[in-house]
């Protein structure tokens, strides 16, 4: 199951009982809820049955989550050996999630981002691994899609999907840089949308 940080303290409660299924009542109070996770990861410990807990873009939760994130790693620990509880961010050297972690996590990988030479072998593998041989994306292409992403995998994917795609469009036979860069420009104009439009609403 994988969890998108896009609630706040209480919320985030709801989310993962709703995407666990448990039978709760609409309006539950914290505390039934905290109560029926318990049930669940018991009931689960008991049929061995093992469940994954992905949170994704953990650099841009509310901090008011971060209580919540704790109190279910404690009740996941509790009831150890059914779950196990997956954080993904960009960093949390500095971010409040780094204080739930210090005590609890068992182990941390840390990922650098790609150079050029590296975003460019990667790209062309993942091209291989679809059925795609031959010059896709060109030199140009590849160099200015490493520029925009700088060497971020996930951003390289997406950049790299959605070029495709226009390019598919377009009928193109090849990824020029012109294609890569309007897409770029349009992610920036969603993503600069997207994060004013959270500021907003608080």
């Amino acid at each position: 199951m994988t969890c998108e940080i896009v609630s706040i303290g209480d919320e985030l409660l709801v989310g993962v009982s709703r995407v666990l299924r448990l039978r709760v009542g609409e309006g539950a109070s914290p505390y039934r809820l905290w109560c029926c996770l318990g049930e669940h990861f018991e009931g689960a410990k008991l049929s061995q049955i093992q469940t994954v807990i992905f949170f994704d873009d953990m650099d841009r939760a509310d901090p008011s989550c971060f209580p919540v994130l704790e109190r279910l790693l404690h009740l996941t620990h509790r009831h150890a050996g059914c779950a196990t509880t997956i954080f993904s961010a960009r960093s949390v050297s500095q971010s409040a999630l780094n204080e739930v972690l210090i005590d609890s996590e068992d182990l941390r990988i840390e990922l650098s981002p790609l150079n050029a030479d590296e975003t460019s072998d990667y790209v062309t593998r993942l091209l291989q691994q679809a059925g795609r041989d031959g010059e896709v994306f060109t030199a140009d292409a590849l160099a200015l899609l490493y520029e925009r992403t700088n060497g971020l995998p996930r951003d390289v994917n997406r950049l790299c999907d959605l070029s495709l795609l226009a390019g598919m469009v377009q009928g193109c036979h090849r990824i020029e840089p012109g294609i890569v860069d309007s897409v770029s420009r349009e992610l920036h104009v969603k993503t600069t949308s997207t994060d004013v439009a959270r500021l907003a609403n608080g």
